[in-house]
């Protein structure tokens, strides 16, 4: 009886944990679709990575801003099969260029945005997750537009201790 109740709990673990996994975007080489404001962010670079009015380079990456929080599982770079990596409420996602797509021109604008999703890595890496993009669409609907600056609002209220 204690056998079959432990392996209950097991099991039941086992989905739930499957489940929430399944919720999660891919981090592979599957494309995803994600969609949100895209804004340049200015970080500061080499050499010290601290502040760009006392030397250090300034460093300009396109990002993502998402209406609501993703998590993204995998192996990634730093996971494993047996223990995948898991990255929770990305709210932030920096956009990689690649030959491929043109030049992003209409910054402050709705896009969706298609790639493959990867985990910060290196000190050029602000946000939890990267995107290498493949395509960027321009889009029509004006309800994500209020969505994402609803989003961006809560996010600057949280940073600046505002919020509830």
């Amino acid at each position: 009886m204690r056998v079959g109740i432990v392996t209950a709990v097991l099991v039941f673990s086992a989905l739930i944990t499957a489940k929430a996994a399944a919720e999660c975007l891919p981090l592979d080489d599957s494309v995803v679709n994600l969609t949100g404001q895209i804004v340049t962010r200015t970080y500061p670079g080499p050499p010290n990575y601290e502040d760009i009015r006392r030397g250090d380079r300034p460093e300009t990456q396109l990002v993502l801003i998402l209406p609501r929080p993703i998590c993204a599982v995998g192996c990634g770079i730093t996971g494993t099969i047996e223990k995948p990596l898991r990255i929770d409420d990305v709210t932030e996602i920096t956009l990689v260029p690649s030959d491929t797509v043109p030049r992003i021109q209409a910054i402050g604008k709705v896009f969706t945005v298609s790639g493959t999703l990867f985990e910060a890595h290196t000190a050029h890496h602000r946000t939890k997750l990267l995107l290498t993009l493949r395509s960027v669409n321009l889009s029509s609907n004006p309800r994500l537009k209020i969505d994402v600056e609803n989003a961006r609002l809560g996010v600057s209220l949280f940073r600046h201790g505002l919020a509830a």
